[in-house]
């Protein structure tokens, strides 16, 4: 709540901050202006459909999840188009969708007959189950707190070699890598809680054959996605606009910043794998040098060396060395567990 009354109140200064010129900036503010609200509804769903999943009803947090997407993808045509609403229209049927979502996650925990419901005289904070909980969120929390901040300076620096040309075509790379990533974090979610089983259980080969399998599968999607948008980025800017300008610049910037982009589904999974174990130091780390510790530095530099193309380059520059340090980091935790599992008595 505190977090959406201060963007409210600064929403204009904020997407400035963002890179929104002078064009974007009204677009931006009558989506964000009638999304906010939402999130509030997106909040209650997103963390309760969690719990549900977490709980034994995997297969009923999925639905959950497919009826507001469901919903968000029919409502949507009728208010941007038919009720002529256009880019407001978008927000009020992300609000709807996810007000429906939320209302069927509710009535889940509502039933009694769910292993886990609403019951009176049990809500008391305990703090070290809090802390422990902390602990293990930090890592995704501090993802996206740095996606954010990475986006202020990617978007800032590629208004000022691209203009919102080239804000348009980061646009569009990140909503393509973005929903191969969701495949991978969907994966993630899946084999968290076996991994933490098994790790605690002291099945160590059984950890390792599903946390493999996990990089096998997330490795084969991100790099589906590399292929695609390095030999046909033309088609996949084209789902996006039929602006030329705005398809060279997001070809240029496809064929670039793809490069490396098929190793991080190793990362996300092996991030996942220090979070299930609970090593949440080693796993917002591996958050970390990713999106902060190198990107940042390579954002700063290659685009004085090479325009443009310098803040293309920095994706995959930085996917590549923190490839390396997360190889080398899962390779160690590993073998450490073997050495650990070998000393323990036999019972």
């Amino acid at each position: 709540m505190v977090y959406l009354t201060f963007f409210a109140i600064f929403l204009d200064d904020i997407l400035r901050l963002f890179g929104a010129s002078d064009i974007t900036l009204p677009y931006a503010h009558d989506f964000m202006a009638y999304l906010l609200p939402g999130m509030l509804i997106m909040n209650v769903m997103y963390s309760l459909n969690n719990v549900m999943r977490a709980t034994g009803y995997p297969k009923q947090a999925m639905i959950t999840m497919f009826i507001g997407a469901g919903c968000n993808v029919v409502l949507a045509p009728i208010f941007i188009f038919v009720l002529d609403l256009g880019i407001k229209g978008a927000a009020i049927a992300t609000d709807i969708s996810m007000t429906v979502g939320m209302i069927f996650v509710l009535a889940h925990f509502f039933n009694k007959k769910s292993t886990v419901h609403f019951r009176r005289g049990i809500y008391r904070l305990k703090w070290r189950i809090i802390i422990g909980i902390i602990g293990i969120g930090a890592a995704p929390s501090i993802i996206n707190a740095a996606s954010c901040a990475i986006n202020i300076l990617i978007n800032r620096t590629l208004v000022d070699l691209g203009g919102d040309l080239a804000v348009g075509a980061a646009g569009i790379f990140s909503t393509f890598t973005s929903l191969l990533c969701m495949v991978v974090v969907g994966l993630c979610q899946g084999v968290q809680p076996i991994l933490g089983y098994n790790y605690g259980a002291g099945h160590i080969d059984r950890m390792k054959r599903a946390f493999w399998l996990s990089v096998m599968i997330a490795t084969a999607v991100t790099t589906a996605g590399c292929i695609f948008g390095l030999f046909t980025p033309k088609w996949i800017a084209l789902a996006f606009t039929d602006n030329p300008e705005l398809i060279s610049v997001t070809v240029n910037s496809l064929e670039i910043s793809m490069l490396a982009f098929w190793a991080v589904g190793f990362q996300i999974v092996s991030t996942t794998l220090f979070q299930s174990i609970g090593m949440a130091g080693k796993s917002i780390f591996l958050s970390l040098i990713r999106q902060v510790i190198f990107l940042i530095p390579l954002l700063i530099t290659l685009p004085k060396a090479m325009g443009l193309d310098g803040v293309w380059a920095s994706f995959p520059t930085s996917d590549a060395f923190a490839t390396v340090v997360t190889l080398v980091m899962v390779i160690w935790q590993l073998r450490r567990m073997n050495r650990q599992h070998a000393l323990k008595p036999m019972e």
